[in-house]
């Protein structure tokens, strides 16, 4: 398809559709009973789910049938039912390919001068507005796009806008976020922002491995120390064993942005993560074993997870000025093949 004119392509699909398109639609049983989504067939095999009551967030993801993303045990809880309560984040996280922590906390949760703030924020648990998508048919396929809004507001405090729009095409299989967070108050805003990207099995697997842009890595505490020189490298499940957490600071290319990719070699496949730099700091590595909860986050941030006084202690918790805004970009994308894991981890220059 992808050297076929437009006018070729229709004179073999009388309804395009067939081959690319965004299907919305609405949730029919349990705790995710009335929410909203878009499913988006991309043509190029790559499939993924955005969910409009929760943070315009990504939850399903998949390549040509393989699973690439992680569903907590709690399974998907609407909005509606999102409570940010002590205690309740492990009942109410989704996991999902991605979800936004944020916009006024992200990490552990605590008390900023009376305000209760969650872990993670409250970002993932908002409905979006003015949700809206498009398929442009062009030579070689389709272009593809979805977007919408979500909002932090309270009286006598922040005023942040943040829209998302997805972006992507039948000829790449990739998936770009592109992300504008504005404040609409009078008075500057401290924020947090973390994407929490979660890639699970059969993507992630025994034998996976990580490899990111140059640049330099810690483990987050004492805790994760010990498993610090086996960082890049996956194992299989174990009952019992707790998650680490790795800080990366990974330096840019000529364009502005940084990349992890995780390559699984029995499948062939890679998962890449690419992010702009310069709004995006960090790259957090979530790497939990665990059985039952395996998963690998690979989460670029404007922060560390320590929780917004720990992040202002530290000297390292962002603002955004008084009606202005912040713009972010985060790509997701596969590459099918060890010829183009190769390639891909030469032209980036990855270690």
């Amino acid at each position: 398809m992808n050297k076929l004119s437009r006018q070729e392509i229709l004179r073999r699909c009388g309804n395009p559709a067939q081959l690319a398109n965004v299907r919305r639609f609405t949730y029919a049983d349990g705790n995710s009973k009335g929410m909203g989504g878009c499913e988006v067939k991309t043509g190029s095999g790559l499939r993924f789910t955005v969910l409009e009551d929760r943070g315009f967030d990504l939850y399903e993801m998949e390549y040509k049938g393989v699973n690439l993303s992680w569903l907590s045990k709690p399974s998907l809880v609407s909005g509606e039912r999102f409570s940010s309560s002590d205690g309740r984040f492990g009942t109410i996280i989704n996991g999902g390919m991605m979800f936004t922590a944020g916009l006024l906390n992200a990490g552990g949760g605590c008390n900023d001068n009376g305000k209760i703030l969650p872990v993670h924020g409250t970002a993932d648990g908002q409905s979006a507005t003015e949700i809206y998508s498009k398929t442009v048919l062009r030579d070689g396929g389709y272009d593809i796009e979805v977007g919408g809004k979500i909002k932090e507001a309270s009286l006598n405090g922040e005023n942040l806008e943040f829209t998302r729009k997805y972006i992507t095409a039948s000829c790449k299989p990739s998936v770009t976020i592109k992300d504008r967070l504005d404040n609409l108050a009078c008075e500057d805003c401290e924020f947090m922002l973390l994407y929490h990207i979660n890639i699970g099995y059969p993507m992630l697997d025994e034998g996976s491995k990580l490899y990111t842009s140059k640049g330099s890595a810690k483990p987050r505490n004492k805790d994760a120390a010990p498993g610090f020189p086996e960082h890049r490298n996956f194992i299989a499940p174990v009952d019992g064993l707790p998650e680490e957490v790795f800080f990366h600071d990974l330096q840019p290319d000529k364009d502005g942005y940084a990349y992890a990719l995780l390559v699984n070699e029995k499948l062939e496949l890679g998962l890449y993560v690419k992010y702009s730099r310069d709004t995006l700091e960090n790259l957090n590595e979530w790497k939990h074993m665990h059985s039952g909860d395996y998963v690998l986050g690979l989460e670029p941030a404007n922060c560390f997870i320590m929780g917004r006084v720990g992040e202002r202690e530290n000297g390292s918790l962002k603002t955004v000025k008084a009606f202005s805004s912040v713009d972010f970009e985060v790509e997701i994308g596969i590459l099918d093949g060890a010829d183009k894991i190769d390639a891909f981890i030469a032209e980036k220059e990855l270690i």
